[in-house]
This record gives structure tokens, sequence and C-alpha cells, in this order.
């Protein structure tokens, strides 16, 4: 006998990113084409430059356990997290039913990290840590003193205060919540698969109420890291320095933030009154199998797993109208998630990544997604990839126009691909069916 499904629903969302300090904020400033990425003059000895940094950030939430961090992450995660509670309408006693899902960043602050990983030049193919290159790193470590000035105790401070331990168990300290926590931290898709986890534990019923979504604080150590790799942004033009599917692409472009929502079943959201603001449809996540960084040309484990993800939904794949892509700006992301899109959809769907206007926030990526597709749902409109001009061939999709575009909106796929391998793909609807 098959079990039957909880419905899932989304009963508040909120951010901050770069573009915003609230949802509408950002949706507001990304419809007119307003990006996020700016040029710090601090990062230029190294080679880096462009950032998705939250500047000029006052938490509207007042809490001690915000005042006596040393980092914003928290404040970030708070406010958006309160905005999501705000929309939802629900009181304290409820939230201290609600289990938490989260998935945060590595907080990669120390300086000893940095010396260990990411000191050593990148070399001709190099995509592995090896043959340490001890000239190199010695000079590269008279560069990294200029980012930290700062003593070691303080550096040490800075990494425990952005850690997810931090992050989740304030917030559990914060909201009072007797249930389970929850924090992947698994790169690029750690928010995504956050959040999937949390529409499980609803669909299957072992939770009726979960908070989910995740966090990015900024940190050069990661800019360092992915220069080592090759694929960090080296433009002095803020306006191109992130472009995904252009064939003039400059590459990634490092970004923060955090995205939550207020996912509840059926029974819980029609007992307390509440209403239903989008339905989570389903969640899939799995491997490619092929190489510890790079995802395959053929893009078959993507298309994968949206496909399975579409198919728990109930769907078919010429009903999903928009695909909010990773769209990292690198070659062999864009070409692999293009060829993805375009083997599984034969119909000329619409595709866009984000990450040109918020940058590129790793483990907040995928809630950073689902929050773009809620808004989209929400507008009836889509949002394009800014400044994409040369839509590279090799990235045979149909992209949404430069300026955005009107259009009837019911289903939405949103990716995340990450290190290891690893593909999630979320999908959000439209409330159509009453509850």
């Amino acid at each position: 006998m098959t079990k039957t499904m909880s419905r899932v629903f989304i009963s508040g969302m909120g951010c901050v990113n770069a573009s915003g300090h609230n949802s509408q904020e950002f949706f507001e400033n990304y419809k007119s084409l307003k990006s996020g990425i700016k040029i710090y003059d601090k990062f230029k000895d190294n080679n880096l430059g462009p950032a998705a940094l939250i500047n000029d950030f006052n938490p509207q939430l007042n809490h001690p356990l915000i005042t006596n961090s040393t980092t914003h992450n928290l404040a970030h995660t708070f406010q958006a997290i309160s905005e999501a509670i705000q929309q939802s309408k629900l009181n304290d006693e409820q939230l201290t039913k609600a289990a938490l899902s989260f998935g945060v960043g590595l907080a990669l602050s120390p300086k000893q990290l940095v010396r260990i990983c990411v000191a050593m030049p990148q070399q001709a193919n190099e995509d592995r840590f090896e043959n340490p290159n001890l000239l190199g790193y010695n000079n590269n470590l008279k560069k990294l003193k200029k980012l930290y000035q700062q003593n070691d105790q303080t550096s040490i401070r800075e990494f425990l205060d952005s850690s997810s331990t931090h992050i989740i168990n304030s917030t559990k300290e914060w909201l009072k919540t007797t249930k389970p926590l929850r924090n992947i931290t698994n790169l690029c898709v750690s928010s995504a698969q956050a959040i999937g986890e949390a529409y499980y534990d609803i669909a299957d019923g072992v939770e009726d109420l979960v908070i989910a979504g995740g966090s990015e604080t900024f940190s050069s150590n990661m800019c360092l890291f992915f220069h080592k790799l090759g694929i960090y942004s080296k433009s002095h033009d803020a306006n191109n320095s992130c472009i995904p599917f252009d064939v003039n692409r400059k590459g990634l472009v490092h970004g923060e933030g955090s995205s939550y929502f207020i996912l509840e079943s059926e029974a819980h959201l029609k007992a307390r009154g509440g209403t239903p603001l989008f339905e989570l449809k389903s969640y899939f996540s799995n491997n490619n199998l092929h190489h510890m960084v790079n995802s395959p040309p053929s893009g078959l484990g993507l298309k994968n797993c949206m496909n399975q993800a579409i198919k728990q939904a109930g769907l078919k794949p010429e009903e999903i109208d928009l695909v909010v892509a990773h769209g990292t700006g690198t070659i062999v992301n864009d070409h692999s998630e293009s060829h993805a899109i375009s083997k599984l959809f034969d119909h000329d769907i619409l595709v866009h990544s984000n990450k040109s206007c918020l940058g590129h926030t790793y483990a907040a990526a995928g809630a950073m997604n689902l929050l773009t597709a809620c808004l989209e749902l929400q507008h009836q409109y889509c949002l394009p990839t800014l400044n994409l001009k040369h839509p590279d061939p090799d990235c045979p999709v149909q992209h949404v126009n430069s300026q955005g575009e009107k259009k009837e909106l019911n289903h939405i796929i949103t990716n995340a691909a990450g290190f290891g391998g690893i593909n999630s793909s979320l999908i959000v609807s439209k409330v159509t069916q009453a509850l």
C-alpha cells in the first residue's frame, strides 16, 4: 500500500543579500536591473576585486545574541527568519514547535586554513592540492597579511561566530524551539538539501512545521580558494564581473546573505488558520559520479535530478515554466547545466541565473534560488540574467529577455550543484487547489 504524502506549503519567506535587505527590496532591485556586485579595492592585491557584500545593513531585530556576535552572519540570518515569521503570522508559542533545517557555510576564517588550502598559486591544468610551490606560497602569504590585520584571537572568535553550529544553536535559543535541529554543510547545495530534507520531514508526517533555508558570510579565503582553481572573476568592471551563459563570462563572484522559509503541513496550516503562499511540490538530489569539482559535459546527472523531481511532483517536463539555474558563470558549470536543461525539456523553457545580481552565496545559493522563484511566482514575472549580451552558443537554452518579462507561471524548478558532483532540484508552484 502506497503511503499518501502530505502537501507542503510555504507560508513565509525572507532574505538579506547584497541586492536587498528584505525579499521585496531584492525583487524590486533585481527587476530594475540593479546588481549587488561591486568592485572592492581592498581585494585587488590578490587579483580579486568583485564581490557581492551586504552593505549599510541595520538589523531590525534587536537581540543580545546579535549584539554579542562579532560577525553579521547571525544578524542577517535572524533578519531573514524574522521576515518569514512575520509573513506567516506564527506566534511565539507555535514557534517553539518549529524544527530547524539549515544549510550554513563553512566559515573559513582563520589564517591557518588559508595557509594550508589556498596560499599556493594556481598551476596550469591544476585541479588538486598537490606539489605546493613554497616560493609562491610565501609570496602569497605576504599579500594575505593585508587581508588579516587583526590578531589571531579575533580571527578565531570570528570563525566561531560564523560557524554553522553557532548560527543554528543561536536560532534555537532565540525561538526557544524544543524540536530537532539539522544543519547541512555540503558546500553549494547545503541550503537546497536543507530545504529538501525539511520537505520530506513534513511530507512523510515526521514534522508539521519547519524553518528551513541557509546562510553564507563573506570569506576572503573562499575567494582565494576559487581563485586557486582559476574560476574566480578578475574583472575590474562590476557590470561584467559575473555573466553566466555569456561567451564573455569572467567566472564566479562571492556573495553573502541569508534566505529562509516557513514550511508547513496542510493540516498544521488549516488548524491555525494560516495562509499558504506557495506549494513546495518536490525535491530530489543525486550525484554525478564524474569528478570532484567539475560537472560532466553531458549534464546527465543534473538532467536526471530534475527529471526525478518533476516525476515526484506528479508533473511533466512541459508543465515547468521556468528554470532558476545554478548558473555560476564558469565555463564548466554553464555548459553542463545548459545541456542538462536542453536534453530534458523539449519546449523552449525560459532560464536565468540570479548570480549575476547577488553573486554566488555558496551554502545559501539553493535557498536564494528558491526565494527568487517564489518572488517570480508572486509577481508572475521572469527575472533576467543581468548583463547577458552575447549568449554562448554552447549553452543551448532559451534565456529570459535581458530586461525581464511578464509570463504566466505555475511551476518553477530551481537547481543547485556543488563540489563532489552533488545536484539538488526543488519545484515550487502556485497554490491552485484549495486547502
